[in-house]
């Protein structure tokens, strides 16, 4: 239920997202809803002007009073120049109130967006880990739209809320008793509404949930959009996602449904009561037609802005999921940024060493015991069957992972020491999938990092691309380097994609360059041409080769073969070759490779 601390405490969240534009937001709705309150009471006056009436009502000879007070005599003509300029000036004030709202919902939402990709950016890995692609970017894209909503439907409640208090405290100095009994007719209203809301936010809870599970569901689906349509199974997953999708259609109606209620029956209430107070005062207490129909006039804009509060809180709640999502995630996400010391990394010009390093996941061990170094301008391989820990090697490597013992030094520094940060931004990683994004070549080289005022830039990535022997056929493309290349690569082969995401790595000019299975996946052609890109950087540059494609490694300074989790042996690909009844030696015999 949405009790008084609750309201304050939504109004703190969005506070800490609007600051200082919020307050300002209620001072223009407070100034607009008084000027409406005089432009209402003016009217007084002006028909006792039109029906040549003496002014008896107090409101009315306060305004002819404060008139001719300013040199103004209470004519016909001046009275309607009063109320015209007074609904001018309301104007202007309910303009920039709407403004004010646009721009804080505006400014709200980039805000978010912006602190959240900041902390996706500085998550950990173990955190990226539990949760789908789909439900990070239901997040960024549509719980923050919700967001927004919901602080667009709190400013809306702050409009009622306010304007309400406004014309309640005008009515009360006018007849005090009969706008408590409105006021309290309009709270009970109001109050036998507030049950549809307390549904609404629990729908608006569930819709997060489905709005998550729908969205990954429909990456799933466009991911899986080739091999669906080559074997034809396209209904099985798509009749999944159909389910998902009316769940979610079904929670949006009920929204929608509870909407429509509000908003058919405030109207009726309020011209009944209204109604009922005309026949009242003109037929049982002989009140004077003209102040009594000023009067239900403010009543009903009173009853009006009090009931409506109710659709309004609806409107308020039905998105109100968002706001629950985006908070909830924003905690989430710095209880699990990335943890590291201030020390920078300077350069990688000293051995990365693994001193006794094991990793559990869980109660399962994945690695034990390592002892390795990777020495400067040397090139590593580490080979060893799927599942011997490669992979997680690698997450230690980079920092992605913490060891659960042992420690990771480079030079005299433990990792537990440093900036991650600026460890990783001299390391270069080559995967068995490419990234490749929907632009052109020379962006996907440069990850829009381009500044081409001297040339030297486009220079950069062509001798990166030459580097890792891709500039010959991305010249032959229809635009060379301004080439589109397609979700994900889609125009390229396998190993042109492979390439143009190692002329990448070479444009970052890491210090530390990692290839992961970077050749498994390629044809013979292909691997060879990706082989001699790797094998004209032997020497100048440190270099991490994983892979169990063991002809990869063939030129590695030295070799570490990974066996469920420990390194069982270690040397040379020669060295190891020749070491009779070596696990390196079986399994160059199972793919067929000689010395």
């Amino acid at each position: 239920m949405l009790t008084v601390k609750k309201i304050f405490s939504f109004l703190a969240l969005f506070y800490e997202h609007t600051g200082w534009r919020l307050p300002i937001l209620f001072l223009l709705i407070a100034f607009g809803g008084i000027l409406e309150v005089l432009g209402i009471v003016t009217v007084l006056p002006l028909l006792n002007v039109a029906f040549d009436e003496t002014p008896e009502s107090p409101i009315s000879q306060a305004i002819v009073g404060a008139l001719n007070h300013v040199g103004i005599s209470a004519t016909l003509g001046s009275l309607l120049m009063v109320i015209l300029t007074v609904f001018v000036v309301r104007g202007v004030f309910v303009f920039l109130s709407s403004y004010f709202t646009a721009h804080i919902i505006v400014a709200a939402h980039r805000e978010i967006q912006l602190d959240l990709t900041n902390k996706f950016n500085n998550m950990s890995y173990q955190y990226f880990t539990t949760h789908a692609t789909g439900w990070f970017s239901n997040i960024i894209v549509v719980e923050t739209k919700r967001f927004v909503s919901s602080l667009r439907g709190f400013c809306n409640v702050s409009v009622n809320i306010i304007n309400a208090l406004i014309f309640f405290l005008f009515a009360l100095t006018i007849k005090l008793e009969l706008t408590l009994l409105v006021f309290a007719i309009g709270g009970l209203i109001l109050w036998s509404l507030i049950g549809f809301v307390r549904n609404t936010a629990q729908i608006s809870r569930d819709q997060t949930i489905n709005a998550g599970l729908l969205n990954a569901e429909f990456i799933q689906l466009i991911q899986s959009f080739i091999y669906l349509r080559a074997t034809s199974t396209t209904k099985a997953v798509s009749d999944h996602v159909t389910a998902s999708i009316g769940r979610f259609a079904n929670n949006e109606l009920r929204l929608r449904k509870i909407s429509a209620i509000f908003t058919s029956i405030i109207e009726p209430i309020a011209v009944a009561v209204l109604i009922a107070y005309i026949f009242f005062e003109v037929t049982v207490l002989g009140g004077a037609i003209a102040e009594v129909m000023v009067f239900a006039l403010l009543l009903y804009r009173l009853l009006i802005k009090l009931v409506s509060i109710g659709p309004q809180l609806q409107g308020f709640t039905q998105n109100i999921g968002g706001v629950f999502a985006i908070n909830d995630v924003s905690r989430a996400l710095e209880r699990h940024s990335e943890q590291g010391g201030r020390h920078r990394v300077a350069s990688l010009d000293e051995p990365i060493a693994f001193h006794d390093v094991s990793y559990s996941h869980g109660d399962s061990r994945i690695l034990s015991n390592l002892d390795i170094t990777v020495r400067p301008n040397e090139m590593i391989g580490i080979v060893g069957e799927s599942g011997a820990g490669k992979t997680t090697f690698f997450h230690l490597l980079t920092g992605l992972l913490q060891p659960c013992g042992g420690r990771i030094t480079i030079g005299d520094v433990p990792y537990a020491e440093m900036d991650m940060n600026s460890l990783q931004e001299r390391i270069g990683y080559v995967t068995q999938e490419p990234i490749i994004f929907n632009d052109t070549v020379a962006n996907n080289i440069t990850l829009w990092q381009r500044n081409d005022e001297d040339g030297s830039c486009m220079e950069r990535i062509r001798s990166a691309a030459r580097a890792a022997m891709c500039d010959e056929f991305i010249q032959a493309m229809s635009d060379g380097y301004d080439t589109v290349m397609g979700d994900r690569g889609v125009n390229l082969s396998g190993g042109e994609r492979q390439r143009i995401a190692i002329a990448r790595e070479l444009f970052k000019n890491p210090s530390l360059l990692i290839f992961d299975e970077a050749a498994s996946a390629l044809d013979a052609s292909s691997e060879r041409f990706v082989r001699e890109s790797i094998e004209r950087m032997h020497g100048k540059r440190t270099m991490v080769v994983i892979t169990h494609r063991l002809a990869s490694v063939r030129l590695c300074d030295r070799i570490y073969v990974f066996k469920s989790g420990h390194v069982v042996e270690q040397g040379t690909f020669d060295g190891l070759y020749n070491t009779e009844g070596s696990h390196f030696r079986r399994m160059c015999d199972l793919q067929g490779l000689s010395e």
